[in-house]
């Protein structure tokens, strides 16, 4: 979804299943390596 739409990390967080996106975001870190951001940052 952050290669894929214009989504905010927010909103993919809440989208899929997270109550929160810090929490999406360390998971996202701890399982790829890279944040969401760094993603989306690569992937205009």
């Amino acid at each position: 979804m952050l290669e894929t739409t214009d989504k905010s990390v927010s909103e993919i967080a809440y989208d899929t299943g997270f109550s929160a996106p810090s929490y999406f975001a360390k998971c996202f870190k701890d399982e790829y390596g890279v944040s969401p951001g760094e993603i989306r940052g690569n992937h205009p």
